[in-house]
């Protein structure tokens, strides 16, 4: 999500955090996102398992969605869109289809058509529905129906429990999870988070970029992470992999996989062997280890949001 469209998200207040004394000292976000940070949690003695676990996950939360939310969270654009959509509509104007194009086509997060067909799915599946009244259906509210909203939950559970693997606050902030207002403190803090990291110091990552803009892209570079030598000395090294079996996983054909990893090659990324493997620049080790520890910084700050909220 572009600064512009998170950051009219993040201006929301998040809840009252706990008073006290004894409370402790907050985190500073420019702190936790400034590069030196990012290499020393990147350095940690459990930091490969994190990266690993944070993608079997996400491949896995892929896995066992239905058919209807696994289209509407197909990539990084539909999955921005998604989220827009239940920020917006826990403010107090409500969401409607109007509002929710407004902030993300400023934002350049999608088109005005890729967000209607977006609404569209979610209203012909069940997602969405539309309040009745006199207005264009664009301007009426839209009211999220649960799976809508527990899709979101279980994403939020999984990443939390995952980074609790080095951060006990992590695992104590996904248990609260299960209350309505605690998840929605947690995606306004995600939010906020995606406006403001890079004010706060963190690096652009234009390597891991391109997978996150092609359908299917981040997942297929996380399947390639879990298809690794466990006695490799970087996080991405190199990797055998069956095409079907890959491309499977990760919800795309052969053919587009094929093109996927023609075009990393392309840009110096990595090495296609095109039967079955690859080999990747130490570079793009290097940026997806900075992305998986913005997550795990990320998920502090969440976890931070939501152990103050009193719920």
């Amino acid at each position: 999500m572009d600064d512009s469209a998170g950051a009219s998200f993040a201006r929301v207040r998040l809840g009252d955090p706990d008073d006290g004394s004894d409370a402790p000292a907050r985190l500073s976000p420019r702190a936790l996102f400034s590069e030196a940070a990012l290499r020393e949690v990147a350095r940690g003695p459990r930091f490969r398992e994190v990266a690993e676990a944070l993608a079997a996950e996400a491949i896995t939360d892929y896995q066992r969605m239905d058919p209807a939310t696994r289209w509407l969270m197909k990539d990084l654009g539909r999955t921005s869109i998604y989220i827009a959509a239940y920020v917006l509509s826990a403010l107090p104007g409500g969401l409607t289809l109007s509002g929710l194009i407004a902030p993300l086509v400023a934002g350049r997060v999608a088109n005005r058509g890729r967000i209607t067909a977006f609404v569209e799915r979610a209203l012909a599946t069940g997602r969405l529905e539309v309040v009745p009244g006199p207005l264009p259906w664009t301007q009426r509210w839209l009211i999220l129906r649960p799976a809508f909203v527990e899709a979101l939950r279980d994403r939020a559970v999984g990443g939390l429990l995952t980074v609790g693997l080095i951060d006990p606050n992590s695992v104590a902030a996904a248990k609260r999870l299960s209350d309505d207002r605690a998840l929605e403190v947690a995606y306004f803090k995600t939010a906020e988070i995606t406006a403001l990291m890079q004010t706060w110091g963190a690096p652009r990552l234009p390597r891991i970029e391109f997978f996150m803009s092609r359908d299917g892209g981040l997942k297929i570079l996380q399947g390639l992470l879990l298809r690794q030598d466990s006695a490799r000395t970087q996080l991405l090294e190199a990797a055998t992999f069956s095409k079907t079996d890959l491309a499977r996983s990760c919800g795309v054909s052969r053919v587009h996989l094929n093109t996927l990893l023609l075009d990393a090659e392309q840009e110096g990324l990595l090495v296609f062997a095109g039967r079955g493997g690859v080999a990747f620049d130490p570079a793009l080790s290097d940026s997806y280890e900075l992305w998986v520890a913005m997550q795990v910084q990320g998920a502090r700050l969440v976890a931070e949001a939501v152990l103050a909220h009193k719920t």
